[in-house]
């Protein structure tokens, strides 16, 4: 047994010796083609004879959208299942009815399956309940050994209310990219990750941005040159993952620090508390004009879709 646990003492002593490999440039990260792909469903069907107390699907489903969606938001969520049916060779015109419709009783993302042996009513109050249902559908199916449904009713609520992630290759306003998503063309949210980020169960994403760079002040009325580029995009991104149900939280680490010579600094020195290095302020919120600035920056983000 020493023996063995030298040798194996050896072994990780000599591979931490190694140079550690070098990471791929960005041009050859595989997992980005990968995650933006779309989404493939391969069930483990072993049977193709009902059981009792089941429903085969096997004939085909008619999906009746009925349940009132002005924006369009559930789109993608009908189109995913269209696709799921397309992938486990179900056809969308049989007999069995799969019914989306709204009830007025059940909590936000919360939803409700009712089968029988001729339909099943997808029910929520709201479009996320909805969407919900439909991928619970899905994962339904692919968890059963063939294209069946357990007759009865099913209720899920969600535990966690906001369930929050971060983009999967989305640089950061740090070392070592120091990149703003919001002043390039690259597309960090591609529609069939969404997808991906939605079935997962995430309802959020959060983009890193700093007041200087997307508000108008009241304070310092010269909002940055590049304030319109980085709405614009914001506004895209912002809709773009609504169509799946994701919000966006701006994650911010506000205020900061200043240089001396900020103009807001020097119009407002009582906004500069403890010296940070020999060059800058850190701000201090307990002055009416920090107050000021706070409310009025937070408020340019907010409205930003009428400034």
């Amino acid at each position: 047994m020493r023996i063995l646990l030298l040798c194996s003492l050896t072994v990780c002593l000599s591979a931490l010796a190694q140079e550690p490999p070098q990471s791929p440039d960005e041009a050859d990260w595989k997992f980005v083609d990968v995650l933006s792909a779309p989404m493939t469903w391969h069930p483990h069907w072993t049977r193709d004879t009902v059981a009792h107390g089941e429903v085969s699907l096997a004939r085909g489903v008619q999906v009746a959208a009925q349940f009132p969606d002005e924006t369009g938001t559930l789109e993608t969520a009908y189109e995913d299942l269209g696709n799921f049916f397309a992938a486990v060779d179900i056809p969308t015109d049989g007999p069995f009815r799969i019914i989306t419709e709204r009830v007025s009783n059940l909590g936000t993302e919360t939803f409700t399956l009712a089968v029988s042996e001729t339909e099943c009513r997808i029910q929520a109050s709201d479009t996320e309940g909805i969407r919900r249902a439909i991928y619970f559908l899905e994962d339904e199916l692919l968890r059963a050994d063939g294209p069946f449904l357990d007759i009865g009713e099913t209720t899920r609520s969600p535990f966690v209310q906001t369930r929050i992630s971060r983009c999967f290759f989305g640089p950061i306003k740090r070392p070592p990219m120091n990149r703003d998503e919001l002043l390039n063309d690259v597309d960090y949210y591609p529609d069939e990750y969404l997808n991906r980020l939605a079935h997962d169960g995430v309802n959020a994403l959060w983009l890193t941005v700093e007041f200087k760079d997307i508000c108008k002040n009241s304070l310092i009325p010269n909002a940055s040159p590049d304030r319109d580029r980085r709405l614009e995009k914001l506004r895209k991104t912002v809709a773009k993952c609504r169509r799946y149900g994701i919000d966006v939280f701006l994650f911010t680490m506000e205020p900061y620090f200043m240089p001396y010579g900020h103009p807001l600094l020097l119009a407002y020195p009582e906004i500069g508390g403890a010296t940070r290095g020999k060059t800058d302020k850190l701000f201090c919120p307990f002055s009416e004009a920090a107050q000021t600035y706070l409310q009025s920056s937070l408020h340019s983000i907010f409205s930003f879709y009428t400034i």
